[in-house]
C-alpha cells in the first residue's frame, strides 16, 4: 500500500489535531492494542498524520481497529471520522 503525503499545515485544522490526540490517548484504554514499539501500529500511524502521512486507509484496515470497535465504539467512530477527514485532503 502506497502512503501518500498531504500538506498538514495547509489542510489540518486545530480541531482535527485535537481529535487525533484524543484518539491516541483513548487507545491506551483498549486491551490488546499494539504499543508504540510496534512499527506500524494504529498509534504510530495516528502520530504520522501530524507529519502529513495519509495513513487513513491503513489505520482502518489495521487488525487493532477490530479491538477498538469491540471495546469502545465512540473511540472507533472518532478514529473513523479522523480518517474520513484526512482522506478528503489533497495529496501530492
Amino acid at each position: 500500500m502506497e502512503i501518500k503525503k498531504f500538506n498538514r499545515r495547509e489542510c489540518m485544522d486545530e480541531n482535527t489535531m485535537d481529535s487525533i490526540q484524543n484518539a491516541i490517548s483513548g487507545l491506551y484504554s483498549i486491551d490488546g492494542v499494539s504499543r508504540m514499539g510496534v512499527r506500524m501500529g494504529v498509534k504510530n500511524m495516528l502520530y504520522g498524520l501530524y507529519d502529513g502521512f495519509n495513513y487513513a486507509d491503513a489505520i482502518m484496515a489495521h487488525a487493532d481497529m477490530q479491538k477498538v470497535e469491540e471495546q469502545d465504539q465512540l473511540l472507533y467512530s472518532l478514529i473513523a471520522d479522523i480518517c474520513e477527514t484526512v482522506k478528503s485532503y489533497p495529496t501530492g
